[in-house]
């Protein structure tokens, strides 16, 4: 009976070591699989989320540049409601159908405002 036990002992050992190597690998490409996905996150941060950032940014000081040029048109032209509201579609639709940005229809909309000029 010792004989038995001693070889089913040897059997048990040599199966946990054979188990101990494959869960070793295994553990081994699963940290492999994480690094791939962090190096595929970090790529779309780098690739994907920072142009939306930037672009929103971008967005944001045009939006604010206009504003603030059509704030000054209608402190120097004296444009009443409705002339200012025309005058800033003006501005913006010029800004879109040419190769000028709307707020760089508004500072010449200024400029003609200094001028004397008047709207409407």
């Amino acid at each position: 009976m010792s004989k038995s036990l001693a070889s089913l002992s040897v059997r048990v050992g040599a199966n946990i070591s054979d188990f101990q190597t494959k869960m070793r690998s295994a553990v081994n490409s699963m940290k492999k699989a994480g690094d791939q996905m962090k190096s595929i996150g970090k790529s779309m941060s780098t690739y994907v989320t920072a142009p939306i950032v930037g672009a929103f940014a971008l967005a944001t000081k045009t939006f604010t540049s206009f504003e603030y040029e059509m704030a000054k048109v209608k402190a120097i032209s004296g444009a009443s409601a409705a002339d200012f509201k025309l005058l800033s579609k003006n501005a913006r639709d010029l800004g879109a159908s040419t190769s000028f940005a709307a707020s760089e229809v508004a500072t010449l909309q200024l400029n003609y405002s200094k001028l004397g000029f008047k709207p409407g």
